[in-house]
């Protein structure tokens, strides 16, 4: 769970990811933290890889590593946000927000 903090905070500051967003620590209650979170969002996934498959496949330039916006973790528009960040990036890597959802139809 990702969690933005007011900019006046009455706790110790969280593991920070960008701005004023960090994780949040679920094993504590969410009442010792509302009084300063601002925003709270859930995400829920698994990711998983081999020792050095990360690595390996970042070598390869199969993974695009951009700079992280604070404002995407709590976009409005979460179905549109893969495209919305890609159009941003300069040169050819702003193409591929027009790349089709389905490879095999391109």
């Amino acid at each position: 769970m990702l969690g933005r903090w007011k900019p006046i905070l009455d706790i110790p500051t969280p593991n920070l990811v960008v701005g004023r967003t960090g994780l949040l620590d679920l094993s504590r209650p969410i009442e010792e933290l509302s009084g300063s979170l601002a925003e709270v969002r859930l995400y829920a996934g698994y990711a998983g890889w081999t020792g050095g498959q990360l690595e390996a496949e970042l070598e390869q330039e199969s993974w695009f590593v951009v700079d992280a916006m604070e404002d995407d973790i709590f976009s409005a528009r979460p179905e549109t946000l893969w495209r919305d960040v890609l159009q941003r990036q300069p040169g050819r890597l702003a193409m591929f927000a027009y790349a089709p959802n389905d490879p095999g139809v391109n």
